[in-house]
């Protein structure tokens, strides 16, 4: 299943994030801010209570009064040079037992997900891209209209290691959500690979950190090797408008990143 309308989650002030272990291997608690992964649940929450139809109240209830956690967690990918790390998992809902009548009974919901997190250039705590689980959004949504306006019993938090020991429980960093946007106003897209980037948040986050690394180098490069890099940058914009699934530009993006990351360190050459 593949999730797309992503969105984008500025973590202010969060806690260091740490890919590799002492080992050299990757760690999954990267994947968590402050020990956390309560971001999901205003990523989920956030998304169930802008699509149509929803009941902002009951979603903010269930909201309140629900769990979300990160299983399997597992980074696929770690740029030492940059902190940039990419997550996958699943994401289980757990919702009080009053309101399973609204979801056909159940009271634990589950779904893939993926995202990355990345510092802010200025040092200042981490952004987050991540794919919207619009299966379970929409899932909520809907039982937000069905729910009769009721008090819910909030779902019980398992006891964190902290916990367990008597310490205080670390607040998690604040949150603000925004909308993800490529390199060019999607309210102009007019072409089907412009309209494809838009409905994806993944590739609207790669393109718009392919022109921004485009235009870093542009502004440093010496002439020669400038029109170079232009050159590679028409043929890559070329080639982007042959794609015509977004597996084709998801693995163009890549292998874009990776050139113009290359033409960064041998700038130091």
């Amino acid at each position: 299943m593949r999730f797309v309308f992503g969105v984008v989650l500025l973590l202010l002030a969060a806690a260091p994030v740490t890919a590799v272990a002492a080992d050299g291997s990757t760690d999954s608690t990267a994947c968590r801010i402050n020990g956390s992964t309560s971001f999901l649940r205003d990523l989920l929450f956030g998304e169930a209570a802008r699509l149509p139809g929803a009941d902002q109240a009951t979603v903010t209830n269930l909201k309140r009064a629900s769990r979300v956690e990160l299983a399997n967690a597992k980074v696929l990918s770690y740029d030492a040079q940059s902190g940039r790390i990419e997550c996958s998992g699943d994401v289980e809902l757990t919702i009080p037992a009053e309101a399973a009548g609204a979801l056909g009974g159940k009271t634990s919901l589950s779904a893939a997900a993926r995202f990355t997190v990345e510092p802010n250039s200025d040092g200042d705590g981490y952004t987050i891209f991540a794919s919207r689980m619009y299966g379970l959004a929409s899932q909520i949504a809907s039982a937000s209209r069905s729910l009769a306006p009721t008090r819910l019993t909030p779902v019980a938090a398992p006891a964190s290691p902290v916990e367990q020991a008597g310490a205080p429980e670390p607040q998690p960093a604040p949150v603000r959500v925004a909308d993800p946007h490529p390199a060019f106003d999607c309210a102009l897209a007019s072409t089907e690979v412009e309209t494809l980037i838009c409905a994806d948040s993944e590739l609207a986050e790669r393109d718009l950190r392919v022109s921004q690394r485009y235009f870093a180098l542009r502004a440093v490069l010496p002439a020669k090797t400038r029109n170079i890099l232009l050159q590679s940058q028409r043929l890559f914009l070329k080639q982007r408008s042959r794609c015509a699934t977004s597996e084709c530009l998801s693995a163009l993006y890549d292998a874009r990143l990776r050139r113009l990351g290359e033409l960064e360190a041998s700038r130091g050459k």
